[in-house]
């Protein structure tokens, strides 16, 4: 069943309305099994042979499928910039794949609440997914299935609808950490980089105080670097925090004037690497780790973005692993190029040494300083750092000319 999922959300596509039309024909089969199944065991089939229609009925790894493929939709319309044009005749933005994914998740809640109590972060969960989009959008009711549905016929020879074969079936739809880190995603990649870190600290809330027998999601470096990107690449903070002041007003990010991507993406780069010391060895950072958080400096746009960004790098490489004493974080061409960026922005914002200390991080990457070369983003990088310098009333000398005497 599982295996027919993939295929259907994986099968070859020629543009993005195929590929919208495959998961569609995906989350069809998906939910087809399930209602029959409910449907099956209320109208108590008096037969084996009257249910050999082949219902199969999924589990989390089967709406996991469907959820990530709606999550990838959202990441490949926000990479093209096409969010108006792959949704085909369904919908025309990003509102259609969050409405699938509010669809998919409210019902594995539903039927996950039958057997226990709805914990807190599915909740929170599910009222975030339906701020993202508009309330006119929303279906007027929600999926109703009621306890006192579910199978009692504990002297039936159908073993299939014994109850502790329900139970057991309907505990395996329960949302689980992919579930999370799949809507994570979503967030991240639609620019919901508020509402995503709210669901993170939800997570890391779940993790610490379920119980044995409580839904658990169990945070990692994965669903950490994912809000991290989403800071990189945040732009409209305003709304963004007007979102999350709507769908909560208890719980508070920093007012909207506070707002610092950089901040925010180093605090939980921090918070990762005191867990990664405690001894959490799923939260060990990685060079996407910090190239996210240096690329959120960048997009801050503040004049210590550049000297913040250069702190991570010189962080990156002083910090010693557990076990040797060998550089535990190796920066790539994306870190010495995402420094140069943050340098440009402080250039941008009025700093007039910005520029030359771009060209000395430049100088260091033509001296191969741990073995990364600068490239075409490199160069044209520094230049505009001198470029707004110039504009901002500091030195007239053009970036190029600076560049090309100093190489």
């Amino acid at each position: 069943f599982n295996q027919r999922l993939t295929s259907l959300v994986k099968k070859q596509y020629y543009n993005n309305e195929e590929r919208v039309e495959n998961i569609i024909s995906a989350q069809k089969y998906l939910l087809h099994n399930v209602h029959r199944f409910m449907v099956d065991y209320n109208n108590n089939k008096s037969t084996d042979e009257e249910r050999q229609d082949n219902i199969i009925l999924p589990n989390t790894v089967s709406f996991n499928i469907v959820i990530g493929a709606w999550s990838r939709i959202i990441a490949t319309a926000t990479a093209t910039n096409n969010s108006k044009n792959y949704v085909g005749n369904y919908k025309s933005n990003n509102d259609n794949a969050f409405l699938n994914i509010i669809q998919l998740f409210e019902l594995m809640v539903t039927l996950s609440s039958l057997l226990t109590t709805t914990t807190s972060l599915s909740k929170k969960c599910l009222s975030i997914l339906k701020t993202v989009v508009p309330s006119s959008s929303l279906p007027s009711s929600s999926i109703s299935y009621r306890s006192d549905t579910l199978p009692s016929l504990s002297s039936s020879k159908r073993s299939y609808y014994n109850p502790e074969n329900t139970t057991k079936a309907i505990r395996a739809m329960a949302p689980d950490t992919f579930t999370y880190t799949s809507i994570l995603n979503a967030l991240s990649n639609a620019g919901y980089a508020q509402m995503a870190t709210y669901l993170l600290q939800e997570m890391e809330k779940s993790s610490s105080s379920a119980t044995e027998n409580d839904e658990k999601s169990t945070t990692n470096a994965y669903a950490y670097n994912t809000v991290i990107s989403a800071w990189s690449k945040c732009k409209d903070l305003k709304h963004k925090h007007q979102q999350q002041q709507q769908h909560d007003k208890e719980e508070t990010l920093p007012q909207k004037e506070d707002i610092c991507p950089g901040i925010i993406a180093e605090k939980l780069l921090s918070t990762m690497m005191k867990q990664y010391q405690n001894g959490n060895d799923n939260m060990e950072p990685n060079v996407v780790s910090f190239n996210g958080v240096i690329a959120a400096w960048s997009n801050s746009n503040t004049i210590e973005s550049g000297e913040r960004g250069e702190r991570l790098l010189r962080q990156m490489v002083d910090i010693k692993s557990n076990n040797s004493n060998q550089m535990m974080i190796p920066p790539d061409i994306i870190t010495y190029n995402s420094v140069l960026h943050a340098y440009a922005t402080s250039s941008k914002c009025g700093s007039f040494d910005a520029a030359n200390k771009a060209l000395d991080l430049l100088h260091r990457m033509e001296n191969e300083e741990f073995h990364i070369k600068p490239d075409v983003y490199s160069y044209a990088t520094v230049m505009d750092a001198f470029a707004q310098r110039g504009t901002g009333g500091g030195s007239s000398s053009s970036g190029d000319d600076i560049i090309l005497s100093g190489a």
